[in-house]
């Protein structure tokens, strides 16, 4: 993990938002971390824009990739689909 995955898991459990695994966050996390509310986020997934993410019961957000997303200065980290 990265220093910047890093210092967010530590800002994720200073505030008691969710972590799972020390490796994923929920919507509230990923919002609070890249400082947008949770529309925001619902409309970039709409629109397949924004952090990658995965959704088990609950959407979810690898913090890594967060910080990889914001090093990438907001662009996708995913690579498009060919098919």
């Amino acid at each position: 993990m990265d220093s910047l995955a890093t210092r967010f898991l530590e800002q994720l459990h200073a505030n008691d938002h969710f972590v799972a695994s020390e490796t994923f966050t929920d919507e509230n996390g990923a919002a609070y971390l890249l400082l947008v509310t949770t529309r925001t986020l619902s409309t970039w997934r709409a629109c397949d824009i924004g952090p990658e993410w995965t959704k088990s019961g609950r959407v979810l957000y690898r913090i890594d990739v967060l910080a990889a997303w914001l090093n990438a200065g907001g662009k996708r980290t995913k690579p498009p689909e060919t098919g």
